[in-house]
């Protein structure tokens, strides 16, 4: 299980940057340095008010998120959960968390959106625009896996989606276009969820 998922995230991690790689080296390689362009970058200090505004919003998420697959959870699989049933408490557990929680989704889908798209779209349109478009994308995305979903918890779960997407961009461009604290909040969300998943779901 650890193995193939390993595998499975280095093929994801190319496969999630050749496009912008190739974007970059088109159209933005005089502008950023690659690193920069993902949003890999020095941060500043975060604006309180968004830190404090984004916890209130991604703790109701996950809350939501969860009550939501709670009644899904036939149709629902989560590796963190296989693993912990399947090895129990173990280093393979811990790592399989780790990789799926922060490495696979948190970090990547940072790099993707708060970094290379948001930075595609700020260069075209006013920042709130470009952070609305971004965080549109992002929700709708995700809906792809709740299709199983009854319409109402797929409208919820995506508001809050939107709304967890719209303030780590916010928090991107506030803490000078760095995603360290939104590939934070994204990693510390993620491993409470697969938590909640082992003992909840």
């Amino acid at each position: 299980m650890l193995i193939e998922l390993i595998k499975n995230t280095i093929f994801q991690i190319i496969l999630f940057l050749i496009i912008p790689l190739v974007v970059y080296l088109l159209f933005y390689r005089k502008t950023f340095t690659f690193k920069a362009f993902l949003g890999i970058k020095p941060q500043t200090k975060a604006n309180q008010k968004t830190l404090i505004k984004l916890s209130i919003i991604c703790v109701i998420y996950i809350i939501l998120g969860t009550y939501s697959l709670g009644k899904y959870t036939t149709e629902f699989e989560d590796i963190r959960k296989l693993a912990f049933n399947k090895y129990g408490f173990s280093l393979s557990t811990v790592l399989i968390f780790i990789i799926q929680s922060i490495i696979r989704t948190a970090v990547l889908e940072e790099m993707v959106f708060r970094g290379f798209l948001l930075n595609v779209l700020k260069s075209h349109l006013k920042f709130e625009i470009a952070n609305i478009v971004q965080a549109l994308i992002f929700a709708a995305i995700h809906i792809l896996g709740m299709l199983q979903f009854q319409l109402f918890d797929i409208v919820l779960i995506s508001v809050f989606i939107f709304l967890v997407a719209y303030y780590f961009g916010k928090l991107t461009k506030e803490s000078g276009d760095s995603i360290f604290y939104s590939a934070c909040f994204h990693s510390a969300m993620n491993i409470l969820a697969g938590i909640m998943f082992i003992y909840l779901i």
